[in-house]
């Protein structure tokens, strides 16, 4: 319906305080009375109705919420439009719900918010694990090595961005899949750089102090509950709320499953989390980690400061996705999964008649809205919704569900419009209601993106039409200086001295018909060997190679007691003083390296048995834990 608007809002941060953007809808500060102005300032320049506004599309600041000095509650008063609600970004607010969630609560009203201390450890080590991999390729050299070695995809090492809303779970997975028994590419790599006495002091206690840091009972067990919440709930969930076309029964019933499983993690009754942390806890109760030693800490103290970060989740989604009764009764009756999924509702005569009740009192005073013809106009139009179902074969996506179905109406009745009018207004703020605006959200980060260190990873034209935005963000879209950029851009882009394309079908269109295209090849001339029969030529000397070994299981890594990556590599069946007996034509003295112990999880303290001698203890009844492996 045209005339019905949905007005946006956008801020930014300065390194001061919040300070909303001099942009074309807004001049000032960041007050509600001023918010208020711009707004209907805006709509009177462009000729629009402000009673016709339905939604205002926010981030859910008190700014905009606040019951009775909110830019909502300060223009219903203004304008008389009690209809005039806010409909928050549901992947913004659900983003906030994450962060705020690694907060503590506050005892006073005048206590400044602190994050948990289990959260800023998380972050800080995910940060060390970036800076330290991320600042030279030689690290990352020899983290593929290993990588490669141990048959595992190349995972980069990512960076915490607060602007993206998957950004913290995109870190803690490769830390998860190079750290898991079996792959633990990431310590090898650290040991390694730990032990090379070729560099330098610093990078080695570097290396060290961080794989310390990785290998903290406590570190690795909120990577693993977090990687949990993260792949099991955050993840999937921020990914469905991008999705252009989002129902409200859809979006409250994934929250719904979500908070269920939160729920259960954080019941007493439970005894561990989700599936990562239980493997966790269980490999770990020796002591050992795949190949590393770690030391267990208070895991007691673990899963509460766990369960509270859960709590205080649960507490935030609760807080920010209260049900909407205006958005239920709207989706009942305007919603084409919904319709289809209660299709043989749809034929009693009760059906939607209470949330047509609930939208006939929001909207009375609405332009043009007659209250007591939308209830025949409703009765009449459900019998021709039950038709079009019946005969669809696919729905589509709303829009062009409703689209189709009015089309089809438009051309079998030309007056189908004006008969319904008062419910197509009705679907038409039904439509036009903003619940997802991911899509504005990823272009603000993109801007922003290009002041950080992250514009690095935007191609050019992308970097420079943002850049030119950012200049002209300032300016109003009316002006001369605007409209003169857009006019000279447009004249540079269709010029003939200036386009690409076009210069490349001029070359070929001015060559000669009888030309031939030849393969240009550089001429090479062999030097004859009197030019360098005088000269004395010496033969490189080859360095004669240290005493090692070949590993036993097969990898072609040279072990030398020289070596200091392979301090910790172990011998067959004769490091172990149990094993004295066995005569020395038998003992063939085989070595498994330190990469092949720690990719069978082996560790230093192990009994390990080649392919020779795998066999010599199996029947042995001594109770003995042997470790055997080829």
């Amino acid at each position: 319906m045209e005339g019905i608007q949905v007005a946006q809002y956008a801020g930014c941060w300065t390194n001061q305080r919040p300070e909303v953007m001099k942009n074309p809808v807004l001049y000032g500060d960041g007050t509600a009375s001023n918010i208020m102005n711009a707004l209907t300032n805006m709509w009177n320049k462009d000729d629009l109705f402000p009673t016709k506004s339905c939604w205002l599309a926010t981030d859910n600041a008190s700014t905009f919420t606040e019951v009775r000095e909110g830019v909502i509650a300060k223009l219903k008063r203004y304008l008389g439009a009690e209809w005039i609600e806010s409909s928050p970004c549901v992947a913004h607010t659900f983003s906030l719900a994450g962060s705020e969630a690694g907060y503590l609560e506050k005892s006073t009203n005048n206590q400044q918010p602190a994050r948990a201390e289990s959260i800023v450890k998380l972050e800080t080590v995910i940060s060390g694990v970036y800076n330290f991999f991320g600042r030279s390729s030689g690290r990352q050299f020899k983290l593929k090595s290993w990588q490669a070695f141990m048959e595992m995809p190349e995972l980069k090492m990512k960076k915490i961005f607060d602007i993206r809303w998957l950004s913290i779970g995109g870190c803690i997975r490769p830390i998860i899949d190079n750290v898991y028994p079996g792959s633990q590419a990431l310590l090898t790599c650290l040991q390694q750089i730990a032990l090379d006495i070729n560099t330098s002091k610093i990078e080695r206690e570097n290396a060290q102090g961080l794989l310390n840091s990785i290998l903290d009972d406590e570190f690795l067990f909120l990577l693993h509950m977090h990687h949990d919440l993260h792949q099991i709930v955050l993840g999937p969930v921020t990914k469905m709320m991008q999705r252009d076309n989002l129902s409200y029964f859809t979006l409250m019933d994934v929250l719904a499953e979500k908070r269920k499983i939160l729920s259960s993690w954080t019941s007493q009754s439970s005894l561990i989390m989700g599936p990562s942390l239980c493997d966790y806890v269980e490999s770990t109760e020796s002591g050992c980690f795949g190949g590393f030693k770690i030391k267990l800490g208070d895991r007691e103290n673990f899963e509460k400061d766990c369960r509270g970060h859960i709590e205080r989740l649960i507490q935030q989604l609760d807080k920010r996705f209260k049900p909407s009764l205006l958005q239920e009764s709207l989706s009942v009756l305007f919603d084409p999964q919904y319709l289809i999924n209660n299709s043989k509702k749809l034929n009693s005569n009760h059906y939607g008649r209470s949330q047509l009740n609930f939208l006939r009192k929001k909207y009375k005073m609405y332009p043009e809205f007659d209250s007591n013809a939308v209830i025949h106009e409703w009765e009449s139009m459900k019998q021709c919704i039950i038709e079009f179902i019946n005969n669809s074969l696919s729905v589509g996506t709303e829009s062009l569900f409703w689209k189709t179905f009015i089309g089809i109406k438009q051309a079998t009745d030309n007056n189908f419009v004006h008969q319904y009018k008062n419910i197509l207004i009705l679907l038409n703020i039904y439509l036009i209601a903003p619940t997802n605006s991911a899509e504005c959200e990823r272009g603000f980060s993109a801007i922003n993106r290009i002041q950080t260190v992250g514009r690095s990873r935007l191609t050019i034209p992308t970097l420079n039409m943002l850049m030119i935005v950012r200049m002209l963000l300032k300016d109003d879209i009316r002006s001369s200086r605007c409209q003169f950029v857009v006019n000279e851009a447009f004249k540079l882009w269709n010029s003939k001295d200036h386009h690409r394309r076009f210069h490349e079908i001029q070359t070929l269109a001015d060559v000669d018909d009888d030309y031939q295209p030849m393969k240009q090849a550089r001429s090479v001339v062999k030097r004859s060997s009197s030019l360098i029969g005088s000269q004395i030529i010496y033969k490189k000397i080859k360095n004669s190679k240290s005493k090692a070994i070949k590993c036993a299981n097969g990898c072609k890594t040279s072990i030398s007691g020289d070596d200091p990556t392979q301090m910790e590599a172990i011998q067959c069946c004769h490091q172990n003083d149990q094993f004295e007996d066995i005569e020395f034509d038998q003992n063939c003295s085989r070595w498994l390296c330190n990469g092949c112990r720690i990719k069978l999880k082996i560790t230093t303290d192990s009994i390990w048995f080649c392919a020779d001698h795998v066999d010599m203890h199996n029947d042995d009844d001594d109770g003995e834990d042997i470790d055997g492996s080829k």
